[in-house]
């Protein structure tokens, strides 16, 4: 399970056990606005912030996002 909101982090949820995964401090600059899951790929993730960015992530390597994606207009 996915979960973000009006903050910074992304927090990963084992849906089996309950228990929190993994949390993506500071994964954006700003508050993220959405965040899900890919729909043909069960380890890839996206988030979009209101900094103006886009990030691609793999859950086998959290400590930096696979693709990253930033607009001029926020």
């Amino acid at each position: 399970l996915l979960v973000s909101g009006y903050v910074k982090d992304v927090v990963l949820f084992d849906i089996a056990t309950g228990q929190t995964s993994s949390t993506l401090k500071d994964a954006h600059e700003s508050h993220i606005n959405i965040s899900r899951f890919a729909n043909q790929n069960p380890n890839l993730f996206a988030t979009c912030s209101l900094d103006g960015s886009a990030k691609l992530w793999d859950l086998r390597c959290l400590t930096v996002p696979i693709h990253n994606m930033r607009s001029e207009h926020t």
